[in-house]
């Protein structure tokens, strides 16, 4: 048992919903650029930035991994 509760933990977080590889990488963009700025000596301000980041960047990657998916199973003649 850990001290601390980690910010994912698979087992009982798990995917969820994932959205489309274009809008993760508008959001991802979008946290980047209002993050972007977040005083480094500021820890509050770093702890929401970090958090934020996290979030878009799993699921950018769940839609980048979704989408890859895809398009290997319409290779592989599946039709998914």
């Amino acid at each position: 048992m850990s001290a601390y509760d980690p910010l994912y933990d698979p087992a009982v977080d798990g995917i969820g919903w994932t959205p489309p590889l274009d809008i993760a990488i508008t959001c991802a963009r979008e946290s980047l650029a209002k993050h972007q700025c977040a005083n480094i000596h500021d820890h509050t301000e770093v702890l929401r930035a970090a958090t934020a980041l996290e979030f878009v960047l799993r699921d950018l990657l769940n839609a980048h991994d979704e989408l890859d998916a895809l398009l290997k199973a319409d290779a592989a003649g599946d039709g998914a």
